[in-house]
């Protein structure tokens, strides 16, 4: 009896988690949400009011293309009549799922395969336990037929059958990784080759991870983002990477990857903008060696920025680092009530990228004309208030008020947030004629003082 509670108790969270899930997606991801109601039948809900839902939610996806919460209500009002209990209950029930989805920040949806998984068999489990309970109660009846009781054992076999439970979508236990602990196995992670990051991450940047990079213009958030890029693609022959470049034409991130390559590359002259404009014969010259090197790994996602024009080209590349440059300039669901939450949604998505696909991604982002090196975490970002809570790291760049002799600025990047990994605000020199950061000072640990080589020369 026990165990059957418990069964039971592990069914129904199972069934309110797909919900909350399904919720969401539905409103951040219709495409996968329409995938995900596949997987279950109706009929697996017991939970109060959750096959209503789950129905509300197959009529709302099939009628819009891109619903919103509002839409959801309304078709909620629609089916059962616009008052009453029962229009009341449904509808707590889909406010629960919408706000418990918005607090968990995709922790439903990535598991909604596994979900689905535990609705069903939890399901099947139903059906099976009736049917046994019928040939039961039918072996137990004196004046029950030999017929009669062949057709409930039959059944009883039919009842385990009639019920499809998908694959739950993971094979780990705990016991995978209490092994990979012992064997310490760390986060697979792209090493950038610029010492103050990848010390500050516990040796580069984590895969599933997001890094945000937000500072006013003119402190080098995208000449960081460029030269993190291109030390990845130089340091690792296998890697592949996608740059969603909103802000800048063509010509623009060419010069800018220019200048950054030839400061790196032992054997070229260093390459100013300037230079780099009228076509300097060193400037060919680094240009010849980019493209013959890693230019050819670097997918480059040009405007209009789409998250789906981001997700194809982290797929047909199988990338494992995305730069986004930058979030504002992303086009995010026409449906959202307004431009915070675009911007917001756009968050959710980009970090469900990270996470199903196995990418790094560093997101470039604007600030608020108010904010300051003491404005709290989840008022720095501009438009959103997502990326704060969503990157892993965030960082801000304060750059010095005035250059030295040779224009070069210092900027220090305060660690706002840091969720994993040491937290040290980064000193570093930005020469915005070449495009290029250099340490400048940070505190290096000592099991990380390695990647001091891979600084720009």
């Amino acid at each position: 009896m026990r165990r059957r509670h418990r069964d039971h108790d592990i069914t129904h969270e199972a069934q309110h988690a797909y919900l909350r899930g399904l919720v969401e997606l539905a409103i951040d991801d219709p495409h996968r949400a329409r995938a995900a109601l596949k997987l279950v039948d109706p009929a697996a809900f017991d939970i109060d009011h959750g096959r209503e839902v789950f129905e509300a939610s197959v009529q709302t996806l099939s009628e819009l293309e891109h619903p919103t919460a509002v839409d959801f209500g309304m078709t909620i009002r629609r089916r059962h009549g616009g008052g009453g209990d029962d229009h009341a209950d449904v509808q707590a029930l889909f406010v629960d799922c919408v706000r418990a989805s918005a607090a968990g920040r995709c922790a439903y949806s990535l598991g909604i395969q596994r979900h689905a998984h535990e609705v069903m068999a939890g399901y099947r489990r139903r059906l099976v336990a009736e049917a046994a309970a019928d040939l039961q109660a039918t072996a137990a009846d004196p004046l029950a037929t030999g017929s009669a009781l062949v057709a409930a054992a039959q059944a009883a076999v039919a009842a385990g059958q009639a019920v499809s439970v998908p694959d739950p979508g993971w094979t780990d236990t705990a016991v995978s990784l209490i092994g990979e602990w012992r064997e310490h196995k760390a986060v697979p992670v792209v090493e950038t080759g610029f010492a103050p990051l990848d010390g500050l991450m516990d040796g580069g940047l984590p895969i599933g991870g997001l890094v945000a990079i937000a500072a006013r213009p003119g402190a080098g958030k995208s000449a960081l983002a460029i030269q993190a890029s291109l030390g990845a693609l130089e340091r690792d022959p296998g890697l592949h990477v996608v740059y969603a470049a909103g802000e800048m034409t063509g010509e623009a991130f060419a010069r800018r990857m220019i200048c950054n390559w030839a400061a790196r590359r032992p054997g070229l002259r260093p390459v100013s903008m300037a230079q780099a404009k009228r076509r300097a014969q060193h400037a060919r010259r680094a240009a010849d060696d980019f493209e013959s090197t890693v230019a050819p790994r670097l997918a480059v996602v040009r405007p209009p920025l789409t998250l789906e024009k981001i997700e194809a080209a982290v797929v047909a590349t199988k990338a494992k680092l995305l730069v986004v440059d930058y979030l504002q300039l992303v086009v995010g669901a026409a449906t959202a009530a307004d431009r915070r939450a675009e911007v917001d949604g756009v968050v959710r998505h980009l970090r469900r990228i990270t996470l199903e696909h196995g990418v790094a991604c560093i997101s470039v982002s604007s600030i608020a004309k108010s904010v300051t090196e003491d404005t709290p975490i989840g008022s720095l970002g501009k438009e959103t208030n997502g990326i704060d809570y969503d990157a892993d790291l965030f960082l801000l760049g304060l750059p010095a008020a005035e250059a030295d002799a040779n224009g070069r600025r210092a900027v220090r990047w305060k660690v706002c947030k840091q969720r994993d990994g040491r937290t040290v605000d980064l000193e570093t020199i930005f020469d915005g004629d070449t495009q290029t950061f250099e340490d400048n000072g940070t505190p290096i640990f000592e099991e990380f003082a390695s990647f001091a080589s891979g600084a720009p020369r």
